[in-house]
């Protein structure tokens, strides 16, 4: 009756349980990684942002999905503010951006070099 709603709904759905999926993944990591919080969500922010790099032209399930829902950025700014100083706050930012934006930029060079290599 409706196959382009249909498949919206479907997809939204499946986009859903990516994030679900990646947000359980990103506690438990968390969680069961014996480090400080805001360095365990650098590391997993930084390992969000290399997969997306690399993997940006698969399908948005995993990567508005289950990386939207493994990364998290109101997460980044809670723990900031809760955690640290205005010195030490102003590191850390500085620090994840820059590194997220580096493993962003290294995976989209291997995406670029694998793309390369299938051609």
């Amino acid at each position: 009756m409706f196959p382009r709603y249909t498949v919206r709904v479907r997809h939204t759905l499946l986009i859903g349980y990516g994030a679900a999926l990646g947000a359980c993944c990103r506690y438990a990591i968390a969680t069961y990684w014996y480090v400080d919080a805001p360095f365990s969500l650098l590391c997993i922010n930084v390992m969000g942002c290399f997969l997306m790099g690399i993997l940006q032209s698969v399908h948005p399930i995993f990567t508005t999905g289950f990386l939207g829902g493994f990364t998290s950025f109101s997460t980044f700014i809670f723990l900031t503010y809760a955690h640290m100083n205005y010195y030490s706050g102003f590191l850390y930012i500085c620090i994840t951006t820059c590194s997220c934006f580096a493993a962003w930029w290294a995976g989209d060079k291997i995406h670029r070099l694998l793309q390369k290599k299938q051609q």
